[in-house]
């Protein structure tokens, strides 16, 4: 693919580029969170260096906040499956199995490498979170290894149910089906998963309701629910689904060679970065407390990051300079992996990464001992991910596009499309 590419009519390649950048937040995020936990959980209290507190606010976070970018990957996904869906908008039973498949497989085999490696290094992240003091470190992973573990995760819990403390089903669940938290989860970052399958969902039966339904009708459905949806993990998916409407209006393509809306979308860019990384606004506390329905499950950090990611989304799809960059060779081979990398990362840190930072530290400095914990996790988690690509997600796409109806998407790992 050529730079130029992702911005040919029709077309939204330049998201799957999005996608992959947003997926390197994420490990950054977890890699910092483990070994420097000051900076990843932006506590100055729990920094080593001092070089750490420069990062912990606007706009030098930015690479590093992994919570924005699961959003991202959200109203990513609502843009791209709205117009997967709307090629057979009435195969709602097809799209759903379709993603269970699409996201079911690959969530399995990371859940089976988890298993895997937790075996062989079962307490690697706890003895390397007591010598970096990062209680998020030691507190997670902490699970069974047994292939029921695996089997029970990978039907259930992983997608369909989701975690407790992340679930967008109602608490009453809980009470049939007990969970013992994301804390003992083979592999916490599919707390995301679970909400992808729902959003999924959300946008086809919208997509049903587009074609059933006068336009107005479905308009002011799809505005209603950003309305009610506005506290909840869900809104990306229903913004991302009216930024498909609008690529696909006639008007599009003078909104792209507008000027005045360059500059709103440049505008757009930064706005986002800036309210990712500041501290959290009080009007936001107030108003996640305040009573009502379908509020957010997480907590005041996650909802800025919510609406910072939907600036941002904003602003990409305003800023067609931006896609060039978006659409360059590198960025889309990390698109065409990003799936893989978000889903084997995990395992990779609290193993391998964690045992080499642990016996490093015995011999050389603390700042050499994270260098060579982070060179011993990234090395082996490309080479995981590119096998993962072509071994697990490739083939579940294509396995996927066999299950009901056709759809849209015809690329062999459009990384836009599959969900984080």
């Amino acid at each position: 693919m050529t730079a130029g590419a992702s911005v040919r009519p029709g077309r939204l390649d330049f998201l799957d580029g999005l996608r992959g950048l947003a997926a390197v937040q994420v490990v950054l995020l977890h890699y910092a969170a483990a070994f420097l936990p000051g900076l990843g959980t932006q506590d100055p209290g729990l920094v080593h260096f001092g070089w750490e507190r420069r990062f912990l606010r606007a706009p030098y976070f930015f690479p590093f906040d992994g919570t924005f970018s699961v959003y991202l990957f959200f109203a990513i996904s609502g843009t791209v499956l709205t117009l997967a869906f709307g090629r057979h908008p009435l195969a709602l039973g097809s799209a759903a199995l379709r993603r269970t498949v699409r996201l079911g497989i690959p969530m399995a085999a990371s859940l089976a490498l988890a298993a895997l490696l937790l075996s062989v290094w079962p307490r690697a992240h706890v003895e390397a979170g007591a010598l970096s003091n990062s209680y998020w470190l030691s507190g997670l992973m902490n699970a069974d290894t047994s292939a029921a573990e695996v089997l029970r995760e990978a039907l259930g819990s992983g997608m369909v149910l989701g975690y407790r403390e992340t679930s967008a089903l109602p608490e009453a669940v809980w009470s049939v089906f007990p969970s013992d938290g994301i804390g003992h989860t083979l592999n916490p970052p599919l707390w995301s998963l679970h909400l992808e399958f729902w959003g999924s969902v959300l946008v086809a039966l919208l997509a049903a309701v587009r074609h059933l339904a006068p336009p107005r009708a479905h308009l002011g459905l799809a505005l209603g629910l950003t309305a009610l949806l506005s506290r909840n993990p869900l809104l990306p998916f229903v913004a991302g689904h009216l930024f498909a409407l609008a690529w696909q209006s006639p008007g599009w393509p003078a909104v792209q060679r507008s000027t005045g809306w360059r500059v709103v979308g440049a505008v757009a860019l930064w706005a986002g970065v800036w309210a990712c990384t500041n501290p959290p606004w009080r009007w936001i506390s107030a108003w996640l407390a305040a009573p009502g329905l379908f509020k957010l499950w997480s907590g005041d950090t996650h909802l800025q990051s919510l609406y910072a990611a939907l600036l941002f989304f904003t602003g990409t799809m305003l800023f067609p300079p931006f896609w060039r960059l978006l659409g360059s060779r590198p960025v889309q081979a990390l698109g065409h992996n990003s799936f893989g990398l978000y889903l084997v990362h995990f395992p990779v840190l609290f193993t391998v990464a964690s045992a080499a930072f642990a016996a490093a530290l015995g011999y050389v400095p603390y700042g050499a001992a994270v260098v060579v914990a982070v060179v011993a996790g990234i090395v082996p988690t490309v080479a995981v991910t590119v096998a993962f690509t072509r071994l697990v997600d490739g083939p579940s796409l294509r396995l996927s596009r066999h299950v009901g109806l056709p759809t849209l998407l015809r690329r062999p790992a459009s990384a836009a499309s599959v969900g984080p």
